[in-house]
């Protein structure tokens, strides 16, 4: 199922009040990468397992842990234990899951392994650091005795800059992640960015409009959305019924994460010129194998320069199809 044909998203839709911001806020949806339970626990524990090991020694696994007592909601902590149990009994020579120091000494860890989702504006990464990481393993950093790693599905830039900052023993090196960070968070449009404005005005407060902090996302997971995704999309009030209310993922919604649909980019998109490929799409109104949104999406890549095969493949047009579109240009 495509993301804008659930009725949830349809009725979310709803709210934009004319056909610009609709159809601008319908690509937005499009753009979202939605990361299944699967495919977040195998990429994951392909990345952990691609950590040389020392067969002389253990790998201690970690999952990131939100720090404020006061937040008592769930976090991906949880899921990410469940896949810990499964590499530990696949290998349990060389895994160990959230050792205590003395047994981390007595076994001789040499890589110390730290797992979350996301790591967004990095707050939570950083409290939990500054818990977990004492002086000692610090010396033991310092000493190379052993390493450290930080495996995530994703980190922004901002992210890993804000934790680097903080602790100082940590480099680039030390951070693994799925995703290539460069223009998967990056809001260079700026009709989008307008549109997340004036709508998350009415849906959350201005630290919330982009995202938690301004640090934004277009990462969604089955298990939860980040609060780096742009108010509109998880903040409920009197005058906006958010998507993901509170973070949290539908189950029937679930199928959605299951689709092998390519997300669109758009975010490297520097405009969106709606108002003029709306009227284009009048002549095409008659054929009903054109989805107007797929329709708008190419249209946009062809004019930014994008080679009429990629195209092709981002909006599954036939050659003629695309060819009769761009004599239209």
């Amino acid at each position: 199922m495509n993301i804008l044909e659930h009725h949830r998203t349809q009725n979310w839709l709803k709210q934009f009040k004319n056909s610009n911001d609709y159809l601008l806020a319908a690509l937005f949806l499009r753009s979202l990468k939605l990361v299944s339970f699967a495919e977040f626990e195998g990429a994951i524990t392909e990345q952990i397992t691609s950590i040389p090991k020392d067969v002389k020694s253990r790998t201690a696994l970690f999952p990131v842990v939100r720090q404020d007592a006061a937040d008592f909601l769930p976090d991906s902590s949880g899921r990410i234990r469940h896949m810990f149990k499964n590499l530990y009994r696949q290998d349990k020579r060389r895994f160990c899951i959230e050792p205590s120091f003395e047994s981390m000494r007595a076994q001789k860890v040499k890589n110390i392994v730290l797992v979350d989702d996301i790591v967004g504006s990095g707050k939570r990464l950083d409290g939990y650091l500054k818990t977990a990481i004492t002086p000692t393993i610090k010396s033991w950093l310092s000493y190379k005795l052993c390493k450290i790693f930080i495996v995530s599905y994703a980190i922004t830039t901002e992210g890993e800059a804000f934790v680097r900052r903080r602790h100082k023993y940590l480099k680039q090196e030390n951070f693994i992640s799925v995703m290539n960070r460069d223009g998967l968070f990056q809001f260079g449009n700026k009709d989008l960015v307008d549109l997340l404005t004036r709508y998350g005005s009415r849906a959350s407060g201005p630290t919330m409009y982009l995202g938690f902090k301004g640090v934004h996302t277009n990462i969604v997971f089955q298990h939860g959305a980040p609060n780096n995704l742009p108010g509109i999309l998880v903040k409920d009030s009197k005058e906006w019924m958010a998507l993901f209310t509170d973070r949290a993922i539908p189950k029937d919604m679930y199928p959605l994460f299951e689709s092998k649909k390519s997300f669109w980019d758009i975010f490297r998109l520097k405009t969106v010129n709606v108002q003029k490929y709306s009227e284009l799409l009048d002549d095409f109104r008659k054929i009903e194998e054109i989805d107007k949104l797929n329709l708008i999406s190419v249209l946009n890549l062809l004019t930014k320069g994008y080679k009429l095969k990629k195209a092709l493949h981002i909006g599954n047009f036939t050659s003629s199809q695309v060819e009769n579109i761009q004599t239209k240009l």
